[in-house]
């Protein structure tokens, strides 16, 4: 018994799907860019936004283990999105949560508020903020020094303030 739905109308529903998500992530990106440091990037996984210290600041511990590193960010992979939406629903304090290719241990939690530590790196003076926004999005915050968590929950916060009911929408995977 063959679908109902054509090749061509599943191929142009999922173009609109995408398109949707691209217009989203465009509006997220807008409204979130006057909130952050310059010393700060950010990217879009749908769910997860995230945020962290830029890479190429002077002493940053982000660098990578290249001579490329000009324009290089720290990013998060398919993959750690996944394993932070997975983390979220289900928070598990005895595992590691990864992200940008490091591990953090859980240190606390409070209510949609978690706080790791980084445990992969001895240069890597800092940790990771993760929020789940009332809207459906998760916010990861990757910081090291010299910002401080008090730093980074600021950032947090005016991030959670204008995109806390930001439903996201999902594209095509």
């Amino acid at each position: 018994h063959a679908s109902s739905s054509s090749p061509s109308s599943s191929a142009s529903t999922d173009a609109a799907a995408a398109a949707s998500a691209a217009a989203d992530a465009a509006l997220i990106q807008s409204r979130l860019k006057p909130l952050l440091p310059s010393k700060y990037h950010f990217e879009l996984r749908s769910p997860v936004v995230f945020v962290c210290t830029r890479i190429g600041e002077i002493g940053s511990a982000l660098f990578t283990s290249t001579t490329a590193t000009d324009d290089k960010d720290v990013t998060l992979t398919a993959l750690e999105s996944r394993g932070l939406v997975d983390f979220v629903r289900d928070p598990d304090p005895g595992t590691f949560i990864t992200a940008s290719g490091r591990k953090f241990v859980l240190c606390s939690q409070q209510g949609s508020w978690f706080h790791g530590r980084c445990i992969s790196s001895r240069r890597h003076h800092g940790g990771i903020i993760i929020s789940c926004f009332d809207g459906g999005l998760i916010l990861v915050c990757v910081y090291e020094k010299p910002m401080t968590v008090f730093d980074a929950m600021t950032v947090v916060a005016n991030i959670k303030g204008v995109l806390g009911d930001h439903v996201p929408v999902m594209g095509v995977h």
